[in-house]
């Protein structure tokens, strides 16, 4: 059985939204892996986070980051808050995603776990 590449819930109560994304996204993945935010989102209220894992992310292709690209438009227009992106020593992936959060109209923090990210929108 192959292993989820993604893991995206929302936890209402927090106003927050978790996303992980793991390996190299066939263009097909990345639409159906952004469906799945997209409904998660609707479950949060303006002024949200967003925890986005992409320690693990391999970048997409070009019609693969445009799918993000759409995403993250909708993401600033329903209202983020904060975004913390956890990466590792591999900066590819987060290159891709700070592009288009960019092209977006907002940017995040990066951290290397998931317990810094946690501790940030805690304190912050």
């Amino acid at each position: 059985m192959q292993e989820n590449i993604y893991d995206i819930y929302a936890k209402p109560e927090k106003n927050r939204i978790y996303m992980k994304l793991k390996g190299f996204f066939r263009d097909e993945q990345v639409k159906e892996a952004s469906d799945k935010f997209l409904s998660e989102l609707e479950k949060l209220q303006p002024n949200f986070d967003i925890i986005n894992d992409i320690s693990e992310f391999r970048p997409a292709t070009a019609k693969g980051a445009q799918i993000i690209k759409d995403a993250q438009i909708k993401v600033a227009q329903k209202g983020i808050k904060r975004l913390v992106r956890i990466v590792d020593k591999s900066v590819s992936g987060l290159l891709q995603f700070k592009t288009t959060a960019k092209e977006a109209g907002y940017d995040g923090i990066a951290v290397s776990s998931l317990e810094e990210a946690i501790k940030y929108l805690e304190s912050n």
